[in-house]
């Protein structure tokens, strides 16, 4: 399910404080990172610092500084490698041979060079701390389990440096899914005979040890069985629950539950997504299932919402997360796409801090863009009456100079001094 990062407990995002510091990041800047993000969708994600030299920052001027400093300490620990070597020959330990003349060069030389050398090189090359990051399918004994990934070591500038999409992804969840990829089909394999609408065939390969060890998050729904686009879950989502079937296919739904890598956004052979299926069996337990899962907005899951009969499940329907920003994009950025955006602002879904969004989103076009946004917005009595007020406030005069000039321009990125109105 969708992860929130206002709520959100990190469960999934494993990274001590000290780690956090020593990296100088939240777990909530580190949820910023697409991939980091995606994959603590579904499965574990681990995050640990390692200290190293950086190669890519030498610095000349504590070269002399540093020589001083070796040279003293090399001299201080020489002299006390005479006094150890005189108290040992007093005590009659040694005697005054090669032995105890080799002390004071053994402890002089040999003791403080590992730890002279360590401070020239952090001097010429400053230490620094780098992340690692590792996903798995799961936890065993605090570290990732079933199918993992190698280590991806990048340093903490990047951390800060990219937040969002990037060419240099860790692509985290693809590698888990690559990872599993043959066992997943030489699972299939072993049911290429059998009938895939029938619940007492979930079942079976959910009790496969190869999934039950490896596939735990429940990505092996995720999988497509032909290039047409078919997947085990489009699969269970044609399977209609009835007398025979129910307390098998609530089995298996409780059972998905609890599987956080399940992508629901998928569509069969048909280019039916699993949403209009859901919706279109007026299925409750599927509903059920997904009503936390946000899914992007398309025209077919309107028409599958507006040919619901029974009416509680027409309600309950209606608070499914959809979200209209990738589609409001696309038809915001052109004066001839806007009158498309009206299935948008007319869809069943739509709600109020959709509009606050595109209201903000359109703020930032060409103003023939806003003034066509606005008058359809005027068309579906959607405009917002806060602007409406204003507009009454400045006929009436009762601002003063300066804020009337100020809401003049407001409102006329709102539409109301056109002279096409």
């Amino acid at each position: 399910m969708q992860i929130k990062h206002n709520n959100i407990n990190f469960q999934a995002l494993h990274a001590s404080k000290r780690t956090l510091k020593k990296l100088q990041v939240t777990k909530t800047q580190l949820l910023q990172n697409q991939s980091v993000k995606d994959c603590a969708e579904r499965a574990e994600v681990f995050v640990k610092s390692k200290r190293r030299f950086n190669s890519k920052k030498f610095d000349m001027d504590n070269v002399q500084s540093t020589l001083e400093i070796g040279g003293f300490l090399g001299t201080g620990a020489g002299l006390a490698g005479l006094t150890i070597s005189g108290i040992l020959m007093a005590l009659g330990v040694v005697e005054s041979s090669g032995l105890a003349w080799g002390l004071p060069i053994a402890i002089g030389a040999g003791i403080p060079i590992a730890g002279v050398i360590k401070e020239v090189l952090s001097c010429f090359f400053p230490l620094e701390y780098t992340a690692q990051i590792q996903a798995g399918d799961k936890i065993k004994r605090g570290k990732p389990a079933g199918r993992i990934t190698k280590v991806k070591e990048t340093s903490r500038d990047y951390l800060h440096k990219y937040n969002g999409y990037s060419e240099h992804d860790f692509k985290l969840s693809e590698t888990l899914m690559k990872n599993g990829s043959a066992d997943f089909r030489k699972i299939m394999d072993k049911y290429k005979d059998r009938d895939l609408h029938d619940t007492k065939t979930f079942l079976d390969i959910m009790n496969e040890d190869i999934i039950k060890k490896n596939f735990t998050n429940g990505d092996f729904f995720n999988y497509k069985l032909s290039r047409d686009g078919d997947s085990l879950l489009t699969k269970f989502f044609d399977i209609v629950p009835d007398e025979n079937n129910r307390e098998q296919y609530n089995q298996i739904l409780q059972s998905m539950k609890n599987m956080r890598g399940i992508i629901y956004n998928q569509e069969d052979s048909y280019g039916i997504s699993v949403l209009e299926k859901i919706l279109n069996s007026e299925n409750s337990a599927g509903l059920e299932l997904v009503k936390d899962y946000v899914f992007p907005y398309s025209e077919e899951i309107d028409w599958a919402y507006n040919n619901i009969s029974n009416e509680d499940f027409k309600t309950r329907a209606k608070n499914l997360k959809i979200d209209f920003k990738p589609e409001a994009k696309r038809l915001l950025n052109w004066s001839a796409t806007i009158p498309l955006a009206e299935k948008i602002i007319t869809s069943p879904f739509f709600k109020k801090e959709d509009l606050d969004w595109m209201l903000r989103y359109v703020q930032k076009q060409m103003y023939y863009v806003k003034e066509g946004f606005y008058k359809l917005l005027m068309k579906h009595d959607m405009f917002p009456q806060e602007e409406i007020d204003r507009r009454i406030q400045e006929l009436e005069g009762n601002l003063k100079p300066a804020q009337n000039q100020r809401q003049n321009d407001i409102s006329r990125d709102y539409g109301f001094y056109s002279t096409n109105a």
